[in-house]
């Protein structure tokens, strides 16, 4: 999978996988689904976030 580019998507997807471990998957996703992220991106990457891509080389946190 390539890097990101776009620095505030991957600040986004970072609090929501933050969000996902503190209050559970319909918070994460609907903050996710609210910036108008597709449903089906953000259960994919809620479901896998180890899986997620990088901002260029690191995992943004």
């Amino acid at each position: 999978m390539k890097p990101r580019r776009d620095y505030d998507t991957a600040k986004l997807i970072d609090a929501s996988i933050a969000a996902l471990r503190a209050h559970g998957m319909y918070v994460a996703a609907r903050m996710l689904c609210e910036q108008g992220v597709p449903f089906e991106t953000a259960h994919r990457v809620l479901q896998q976030p180890d899986q997620r891509r990088t901002y260029g080389d690191a995992v943004i946190h």
